[in-house]
């Protein structure tokens, strides 16, 4: 289920970019497992030279999270499967809301927690608003 999942995830990633106007080349790296998403962090930060605090990042501050989006020491986005197990009575549209929910973190960085970020959400994923391409700053340094 998770695989299938997955697969599903990075067909949607590229839809949703597309509509809400991410550039091709600015699409976020995705990621579901908390220890590869954590060691690719930390090796984007360390090949870079930045200095942090030493618990910043911990592996078990995100296997907390069900998702993650990011822009400052690369371009990525984290769904954390492991939340969405068997157990949990979650479906496919529930994914796609966290990743569209992720994805207008990436896209509108000043658009907070809120009612105009929530309807920001419901217009992507309920009626299908497009946005304007635009160029998203970060650093040029990929994750990979």
């Amino acid at each position: 289920m998770i695989q299938d999942n997955t697969q599903l995830l990075k067909q949607y990633l590229i839809k949703y970019s597309k509509q809400i106007g991410i550039l091709e080349t600015e699409i976020p790296e995705l990621y579901f497992n908390v220890q590869e998403f954590t060691t690719r962090l930390h090796e984007s930060i360390d090949r870079r030279g930045i200095e942090i605090q030493q618990d910043t990042f911990d592996i078990d501050y995100f296997a907390g999270l069900f998702g993650y989006c990011g822009r400052r020491h690369g371009r990525y986005i984290f769904v954390n499967l492991d939340r969405y197990n068997d157990d949990n009575d979650l479906h496919h549209s529930d994914l796609r809301r966290l990743l569209v929910h992720e994805l207008v973190h990436y896209r509108f960085p000043n658009l907070k927690h809120g009612t105009e970020f929530y309807c920001t959400i419901e217009l992507i994923f309920s009626q299908g608003k497009k946005y304007p391409k635009v160029h998203i700053p970060c650093p040029n340094v990929p994750m990979i």
